[in-house]
């Protein structure tokens, strides 16, 4: 009986490790795949951000790395400048939204955004002309350059504005 409590005590922890071994105890943007496109609809620029966890093991992403937007004096505006546009001539779009680093406050607990292996996030930004002065061009170059990494660099036809 005592050899059986023993075995199932062992077990017991054995299990308890690997339950809390698989879950990441550092964020890391080096796993992830990050594919943007974008596309003109009515006159307004839209970008999805596709966000792949490539590692074997569950990725977390802090809740703040997903949020695009916050609101501030009754407005909502993006929180960062985590888009890179240019223009055909290969001059930089200015942002003019807010300018606001993540908080994390020591004594709360991270929310966290858990990605298991192969698994998709997908950001949806309608309307990005809100937050940058897209000028009038042929086409525009966007690119994802935030906290979870780099994307592709995706070229956009304009239509007429």
């Amino acid at each position: 009986m005592k050899k059986k409590l023993l075995i199932f005590i062992l077990l017991s922890i054995f299990m308890m490790l690997t339950v809390h071994s698989s879950e990441p105890d550092v964020y890391s943007p080096y796993g992830l795949d990050i594919q943007l496109s974008a596309e003109v609809e009515n006159h307004m620029i839209n970008v999805h951000i596709k966000i792949k966890n490539k590692e074997q093991e569950i990725s977390y992403i802090p809740h703040d790395f997903l949020e695009f937007y916050m609101e501030s004096n009754n407005r909502t505006s993006m929180k960062n400048n985590w888009l890179r546009i240019y223009d055909n001539k290969n001059n930089e779009v200015q942002y003019f939204g807010i300018m606001a680093s993540p908080v994390f406050l020591l004594d709360k607990p991270l929310e966290k955004y858990y990605l298991g292996r192969e698994q998709e996030y997908i950001i949806s930004l309608r309307n990005i002309e809100t937050n940058y002065f897209i000028p009038k061009s042929e086409w525009i170059t966007i690119q994802y350059y935030g906290p979870l990494g780099k994307s592709n660099a995706y070229k956009l036809m304009l239509d007429s504005k």
